[in-house]
């Protein structure tokens, strides 16, 4: 008997041995199955309904199962428009909480459901979402072998915004000044809106953006519009009355704002200028003609009276102004006076014509005027002796302060057509 005892002892140790193996998660199974249903697109302000089947399919227990939306892998600038209600549930928690064994066996399933919002305020773009199966997968009741697994779903977000396009009848309206050098006026223009997309837009509000001239208006017809269908457009007037405003040219801007059919707000815009005149100004705009005319001893008289006119009501902004023109025509004759006195030979005083032509430039504030002076200015000074460097073929050929200097005189030809066009 006591013989039989270490025999019985050690059979016992192979069948609890035994029994331990055959518990453990290791060996192969079969991954389990998800089958979820979610839109693939939405338009705003709207719900994202998810709804996730779960089959064990493994062959063996899934214990401890989850199923939730990974939010934080959602990219902050796409989560800020969504508002997350039911993003986790426990597959079979509700079973250990009466005291049941929280496990999904083979062949079992469970459905969950989720629901997302997005606002009215998101724009068009393509939202990732992660559904996450968390697991453990075996016979054990602990310790089993951790499974987790995660699925990418897109979900596009359809906007078709309204566009609204917004015309002013007038890009100028001109006042004459008045007493004390001031204008003082009122006007009225057209306007229209037209939608041109192929939805509607709500709300429309037409409004003059705060100036920095004292100015009020009215606008017909009152604002704001219910709706603009697609295809369709408002005429209406704005009415403006100005307060004491001084010589120059102030920008208006209107701002029409209009929502879609989801609330967002949006935006378009268009301007005209309030010109105030003056013979002053006048002046200034005629030196202007004459310079784009190349007619430059009259656009000097012009610059020089305007110049006059705005000093005398210490109106620096425009005197400075017409103090540059008439700094930038001396440069252009004083220039061709060098351009004279090189070609007569007298190239001491061709050297101070240009250089003078170079302060004229510089005080204009036109520092490709002053280049191409310098390069004459370089020019002359590098001839070589007798005051000639040629490059001659058998018809005798051309210097090379010549050929610089011709290429100077079309770059600034270019330069004087490109500067006065953009001045008009």
């Amino acid at each position: 008997m006591k013989k039989a005892l270490p025999f019985l002892f050690i059979s016992f140790l192979i069948i609890i041995s035994s029994a331990a193996t055959a518990v453990v998660a290791d060996e192969p199974y079969d991954p389990p199955t998800l089958n979820v249903e979610m839109p693939t697109s939405i338009t705003p302000n709207s719900d994202i309904s998810i709804k996730v089947n779960i089959q064990n399919t493994t062959g063996t227990r899934m214990w401890r199962s989850k199923v939730y939306i990974d939010v934080n892998s959602i990219p902050s600038n796409i989560r800020q428009y969504l508002e997350f209600f039911d993003t986790e549930e426990y597959l079979t928690y509700h079973l250990a909480q009466q005291g049941f064994k929280d496990v999904l066996y083979p062949d079992e399933e469970a459905d969950v459901a989720f629901r997302i919002k997005a606002n009215s305020n998101i724009p068009a773009l393509t939202i990732p979402i992660y559904i996450v199966l968390e697991t453990e997968i075996g016979l054990c009741d602990e310790g089993c072998a951790p499974y987790r697994r995660t699925m990418e779903y897109d979900i596009t977000v359809l906007r078709d915004d309204p566009n609204l396009f917004l015309e002013l009848g007038m890009d100028e309206v001109r006042l004459n000044v008045g007493d004390c050098y001031i204008a003082k006026g009122n006007f009225s223009m057209t306007y229209s809106i037209t939608n041109t997309s192929q939805t509607s837009a709500f709300n429309v509000e037409l409004s003059v953006e705060d100036t920095l001239i004292p100015l009020s208006s009215t606008i017909t017809p009152q604002m704001p519009i219910t709706i603009i269908k697609p295809e369709n457009g408002i005429d209406g007037t704005l009415y403006v009355a100005t307060g004491n405003i001084s010589p120059g040219t102030y920008t208006i801007k209107l701002d029409a704002t209009y929502d879609d059919f989801y609330g967002k707000t949006f935006s378009t815009s268009d301007s005209f200028a309030i010109v105030v005149v003056s013979n002053a100004y006048e002046l200034l705009e005629q030196g202007e003609l004459f310079l784009l005319s190349c007619e430059y001893e009259n656009a000097l008289s012009s610059f020089e009276q305007a110049r006059a006119l705005y000093e005398e009501v210490e109106y620096t902004e425009l005197s400075t102004r017409c103090y540059q023109r008439t700094e930038y025509v001396n440069g252009i004759l004083m220039f061709f006076e060098a351009q004279d006195l090189y070609h007569a030979g007298s190239y001491s005083e061709a050297k101070d014509s240009y250089e003078l032509a170079k302060i004229h430039y510089q005080n204009a504030n036109d520092c490709t005027g002053a280049s191409l002076c310098s390069d004459a200015i370089f020019s002359i000074e590098n001839m070589g002796a007798g005051g000639q460097t040629s490059v001659e073929d058998d018809n005798g050929g051309f210097s090379l302060l010549e050929i610089a200097l011709s290429i100077i005189v079309l770059g600034l030809i270019g330069l004087l057509a490109l500067s006065t066009k953009g001045k008009k």
